[in-house]
């Protein structure tokens, strides 16, 4: 839950940033407040703004955050180094794939 609060404060774009809908990012922030017990957001039109316990809530959090997003960045691209990895069956493979193995190693970067 405590993820949707940080990049709604530091973000502008949270619906594009969070990939999920305003209900559902709104629906995650009330839970949030339900389970601290108290609002954490004003609600007034844009722009957003948090209260006092949500200006607390946040500072507290945000750099656990922000070393959490550094290291899955950091585990993601040692990821992305990773050869891909084709999965077939026996049959696509021997009539459709490795036919046009030799042309595709030609391919620049391959």
């Amino acid at each position: 839950m405590t993820s949707t609060l940080v990049p709604a404060v530091a973000s502008g774009g949270l619906v594009d940033w969070l990939g999920m809908t305003p209900t559902a990012i709104s629906h995650q922030i009330r839970l949030l407040e339900r389970y601290c017990g108290c609002a954490l957001f004003c609600r007034t039109p844009q722009p957003l703004a948090l209260t006092d316990a949500g200006t607390q809530l946040f500072s507290a959090v945000r750099s656990r955050f922000e070393g959490f997003a550094g290291a899955i960045a950091a585990v993601k691209r040692v990821g992305e180094q990773q050869p891909p990895r084709v999965v077939s069956t026996n049959a696509f493979a021997s009539r459709w794939l490795v036919p046009r193995l030799p042309g595709w190693r030609k391919l620049p970067g391959v």
